[in-house]
């Protein structure tokens, strides 16, 4: 069954102006885009009237971490009734299968194609992941014979049709790997034009070297990096975007392919854990859970470099636990946790990884490096977050509204609309090679989103964040109609996984 869109304003993709006109899908892909009122409406099984609305390819979120989770959420509801209808995982050095339990890529995209998710899935693979499936969480660079192996499972996955390689050195055991360890890996993506994805080693007072660090990683492969929630973390370091977009503008200026995400909030989220100093954050989850539950004199060292540290625990909100007691406290800060608990906000941490492994938003950036961020042309949209059922609230917001609130926050900053939708639909589909999508032409796919200029918006919250965004009228996915406020999310999921 053919279906026509009458009169929308069309965002092709391509930054072109808009303009109105007829488009038509058959099957799986767009069949036409005429000029408005060419189409004669009687000759369509399906009629939809675009009148006051715009339609764009589908949005794509080049930063996902549904990986796992489409197995329990098939549906993917944040994401798409948000506008997303392709999702690139293995981010921040981390891909599916991170512990080699199910098989690795081969099996998830077996066990992917199986369940069908609602939404198109591409991934990376996780240099983190290969490290860990090496030599493990173990402290040290990694041997010649160790970074031999990681090159053949890489290669293997590359065959696969992985997008390209993701690092995550903030974390473990990516910490402990050396620059040229992970450019050895790297240089398998020589000639793929394939992008190394990097979560920097640090988005702090070490920026600028971590991001020459990415810079001379991706030198090393296809010469295309993508920075992970491009950042200035700490209001120390705000004055680093100076500088920053200086180093990536000369690298652009010299050939490199750079490019960025960034999700449209202040609040990062992660696990609590990572507020912690060395030597807590070199261990693993299960060691210092271990270690602060079996010592008091190592819940006690913590206590006290944690209450020397600088951060500001009314802005850092515990937003998950896997604990069903940590219910009460999840949308606190720790500063309103400790009062509840009696105690100190640090003794308040210490508990609460002592007993669980929570995670949190830390209110560590700004709105002014925010708004000049979006306005750069080569900055995408990306949410950092996986999919998520209707329910789950208590999550970071850019689960469920980072489109439209990148959409929003873009146009408040002077970025017109034919290039914001580039920015979400075109751009990234060509970053990661991504054939037949991210723009609205006759034989490409059909991802659409139609939707309101006007309404589009988020109003999730870090207390409320499961509020479905505002000004999405239906979402197509491979040509079927998946997500519309009228029906909520379809039984129809028309998803597949895309071999790069």
């Amino acid at each position: 069954m053919e279906t026509l869109f009458t009169g929308v304003m069309l965002y092709d993709g391509t930054g072109s102006p808009g303009r109105l006109a007829d488009v038509v899908l058959s099957g799986e892909t767009i069949s036409g885009v005429t000029p408005a009122g060419q189409c004669d409406a009687a000759s369509y099984g399906a009629v939809i009237d675009g009148a006051g609305l715009s339609l764009s390819p589908g949005w794509i979120d080049i930063h996902s971490h549904s990986d796992e989770n489409y197995f329990d959420t098939p549906g993917a509801d944040s994401k798409l009734s948000q506008g997303i209808t392709t999702e690139v995982c293995g981010n921040c050095g981390f891909s599916p299968d991170e512990k080699g339990d199910h098989g690795g890529l081969a099996a998830f995209i077996r066990r992917l194609e199986e369940v069908r998710p609602a939404v198109n899935v591409a991934t990376f693979t996780g240099f983190n992941t290969l490290r860990m499936q090496v030599l493990g969480n173990a402290p040290r660079k990694a041997t010649e014979p160790e970074i031999s192996r990681m090159r053949e499972i890489f290669a293997e996955e590359l065959k696969l049709g992985s997008v390209g390689l993701s690092s995550g050195f903030y974390y473990v055991s990516g910490r402990y790997a050396t620059m040229d360890e992970a450019a050895q890996v790297a240089a398998l993506l020589k000639g793929t034009g394939k992008p190394y994805a990097a979560h920097l080693r640090c988005e702090g007072g070490g920026l600028l070297d971590a991001i020459r660090e990415a810079l001379m990683i991706a030198s090393a492969g296809s010469g295309s990096l993508q920075i992970s929630h491009f950042k200035t973390s700490g209001a120390e370091n705000f004055h680093l975007l100076d500088e920053a977009l200086q180093i990536i503008g000369a690298a652009r200026a010299e050939g490199m392919r750079v490019h960025a995400d960034r999700y449209p909030y202040t609040y990062c989220s992660t696990g609590l854990r990572m507020l912690l100093p060395d030597p807590f954050a070199g261990m693993d989850d299960d060691l210092l859970q271990e270690t602060l539950q079996k010592s008091a004199e190592q819940r006690e060292l913590l206590e006290k470099m944690l209450t020397d540290s600088p951060e500001q625990w009314d802005r850092v909100i515990v937003v998950d636990s896997e604990l069903p007691e940590h219910a009460g406290i999840l949308g606190l800060t720790l500063s309103d946790i400790a009062e509840e608990w009696h105690c100190t906000p640090a003794a308040a941490v210490v508990r609460l990884l002592a007993e669980a492994r929570p995670r949190a938003a830390i209110g560590n950036m700004s709105e002014d490096n925010l708004t000049r961020i979006l306005q750069q042309d080569w900055v995408f949209a990306g949410s950092d977050a996986g999919c998520r059922s209707f329910g789950n609230s208590k999550v970071h917001p850019r689960a469920y509204g980072t489109m439209p609130l990148f959409f929003r926050l873009a146009r408040a900053a002077g970025v017109p609309v034919p290039e914001i939708i580039r920015r979400m639909t075109a751009s990234p589909a060509a970053k990661c090679q991504l054939a037949g999508r991210g723009v609205v032409k006759p034989g490409l796919a059909a991802d659409l989103v139609l939707f309101d200029e006007k309404t589009l918006d988020s109003d999730a919250t870090y207390t409320q964040s499961d509020r479905i965004a505002t000004g999405i009228r239906g979402v197509w996915v491979n040509g079927v109609l998946s997500w519309s406020p009228e029906k909520g999310i379809t039984a129809n999921r028309a998803g597949r996984f895309l071999r790069v």
